[in-house]
C-alpha cells in the first residue's frame, strides 16, 4: 500500500497547551532500560494494547535502522517495513501504511527528534481505528519516549567520560612512579591492551640511537612478539 506522510504538528501533540498524553516523565527512575519500557508499555497500551505491536529503531554502525527493543507480535513485511523505516528516518516526518494482512491494520514510523532531526524511529503496527482515534496520545508519548533516550544517550556519555579520566589519572600517577623508561613504556602499553583489548606494542631507541628495541608487547602470540 502507499505510504501516507502526516503533517508535522496534525497529531495534536498539545491541547489548550497541555500534553494530551499521559506525563511518563513522573515514572522515570535511575535506570535507563526502565525508562525506555515504561514508554513501551504506555505506547502499546495507547495503540491498541494486546493487538499492537510497538518497537524503537536506531542507527547501527553501519547507517542502517535496526529494531533494538520491541514488545508486541504484529510484523509488517520485512522489505517495506525498512524502505518506509529509512523515509520516515530521513525525512524526519511520520509515516503510515494501511496493511493488507491483517485487514484493518496500520504501520505507522514516526521519527524520535532532537533539534528538529532524527535520531531513531518509532516503528508501530496496531488497528487502524485506534492509531487515529489516539493520534495525539501516541504522538505525546513517543515525545516523551525521545527526551528518555536522549537522556540515556548523555548519561551513557558522561559515565564513560568518567572512566576515561579516571584511567587517565590513574595512568598518570603509575607514570610519576615508573623508574626507568622502559618501564613507563610497558606501564603504557599495559593500559593501552587492558582498556581497549587490542594488541600494543612499545618501542624505545636503542642506546646507540640508530634503531629501535621492543620494551614491552601485550596481545601478541610468542611467534609475533619474535618476528
Amino acid at each position: 500500500r502507499e505510504a501516507t506522510t502526516v503533517p508535522r504538528g496534525s497529531a495534536g501533540r498539545t491541547v489548550g497547551g497541555r500534553s494530551p498524553g499521559p506525563n511518563i516523565l513522573r515514572e522515570i527512575d535511575a535506570s535507563p532500560e526502565r525508562n525506555v519500557d515504561a514508554c513501551l508499555r504506555w505506547l502499546k497500551a495507547a495503540a491498541g494494547g494486546s493487538r499492537a505491536t510497538v518497537g524503537v529503531a536506531l542507527p547501527a554502525a553501519d547507517g542502517r535502522l535496526r529494531i533494538v527493543t520491541t514488545q508486541g507480535s504484529q510484523r509488517a513485511v520485512g522489505r517495506l517495513r525498512s524502505s518506509r523505516r529509512r523515509a520516515a528516518f530521513e525525512q524526519a516526518r511520520p509515516l503510515r501504511v494501511d496493511l493488507a494482512h491483517p485487514k484493518g491494520t496500520t504501520l505507522e514510523l514516526i521519527p524520535l527528534l532532537a533539534g528538529g532531526d532524527a535520531f531513531g524511529v518509532v516503528e508501530i503496527v496496531g488497528p487502524t481505528r485506534t492509531l487515529t482515534r489516539r493520534e495525539g496520545t501516541i504522538s505525546s508519548i513517543v515525545d516523551q519516549l525521545a527526551v528518555v533516550l536522549r537522556n540515556a544517550a548523555a548519561r551513557t556519555e558522561i559515565e564513560r567520560s568518567a572512566v576515561r579520566s579516571s584511567v587517565v589519572l590513574d595512568l598518570a600517577a603509575e607514570l610519576l612512579g615508573a623508574a626507568t623508561a622502559t618501564e613507563a613504556v610497558r606501564t603504557v602499553v599495559d593500559a593501552f591492551h587492558e582498556h581497549l583489548g587490542a594488541p600494543a606494542v612499545g618501542l624505545l631507541p636503542d642506546r646507540d640511537g640508530v634503531g629501535w628495541f621492543l620494551a614491552s608487547a601485550r596481545g601478541f602470540g610468542s611467534r609475533k612478539r619474535a618476528e
